[in-house]
């Protein structure tokens, strides 16, 4: 199996808060843009998948390990881009 390619993803993320605000105010309509770098695990239909940290030491009879990842959405990346690694 090839080495997982490193990328950057963006994507407009969920998030919450308490501050109130009058009817008309734009505050809760705001887009936060997130982005986040790792390792590709996951490209599909449904979501992308990173991680910061992947090995192909054997361990428990698996050649490849991915650890500390993070599930996206599909519908809410905005771009993924493969980042070049010089040799």
């Amino acid at each position: 199996m090839a080495k997982p390619q490193l990328v950057a993803v963006e994507w407009e993320d969920a998030w919450s808060d308490d501050k109130r605000v009058p009817a008309h105010e734009g505050y809760y309509e705001k887009a936060v843009i997130v982005q986040e770098s790792g390792w590709l695990k996951t490209d599909d239909d449904e979501r992308v998948v990173i991680c910061r940290q992947y090995s192909d030491h054997i361990h428990n009879g698996a050649e490849r390990m991915f650890s500390d990842c993070i599930a996206i959405p599909r519908g809410m990346v905005r771009k993924l881009t493969i980042v070049k690694v010089p040799k």
